[in-house]
């Protein structure tokens, strides 16, 4: 009988410490931040910077004030990517209120700047929350969104600590639609430089 409890403690205590050993290997604080502030350990990191310049508006725009929710980076997965646990990382507005018609012909205006892993990228994700176009002689119109979220390939590395920039280019005359319902932003955005 006394045995039998000791067999069953020490089978216990080995099941125990076996667990505790290979729970070990990995803490939970590894992987990137999704916030663009963080990256793991031993990871090097590099800082994307996103800006934003403007094609012109038609003569009848007095203004376009376009919110944006939120910027985000996607690693490609392949090329000089690390191999580490980092999914897409929403960069921190720098700006989140854009006039489009006081931006064309303007030096380029920071949109969204962050910390990422090291390697390399392939599309921005741009969401805009919120659009209002202002007619010449003063009119205050809300515009709908369609779509909201734009997918912008944009084809970067992030290396060596270093900082890139990303240039995006909206199409103002291009994104503005009239319709018998209203305006309507229908954004265009592409890639104007890398740098």
């Amino acid at each position: 009988m006394h045995r039998v409890r000791f067999g069953f403690s020490f089978l216990t205590a080995l099941l125990l410490a076996a667990n505790l050993g290979c729970s070990g290997g990995r803490s939970a604080s590894s992987g990137a931040s999704s916030s663009g502030t963080g990256a793991p350990p031993g990871s090097g990191t590099g800082t994307i910077q996103v800006l934003m310049t403007a094609e012109p508006a038609p003569n009848f725009v007095q203004s376009v004030i376009v919110t944006f929710d939120r910027v985000t980076a996607f690693p490609s997965g392949g090329g000089a990517m690390p191999l580490v646990d980092q999914g897409p990382v929403d960069l921190t507005l720098n700006n989140s209120s854009i006039d489009l018609v006081t931006l064309n012909g303007a030096a380029p205006a920071l949109l969204a700047s962050g910390v990422v892993v090291n390697g390399d990228y392939d599309r921005l994700e741009v969401s805009i929350s919120n659009a209002t176009i202002t007619y010449t002689g003063g009119v205050n119109v809300p515009m709908r969104l369609r779509p909201n979220v734009v997918d912008v390939p944009a084809s970067f590395t992030v290396t060596g600590g270093g900082t890139v920039q990303v240039v995006l280019d909206i199409d103002t005359g291009g994104s503005i639609q009239l319709d018998d319902k209203g305006p309507t932003l229908r954004p265009m955005i592409r890639v104007s430089s890398v740098q």
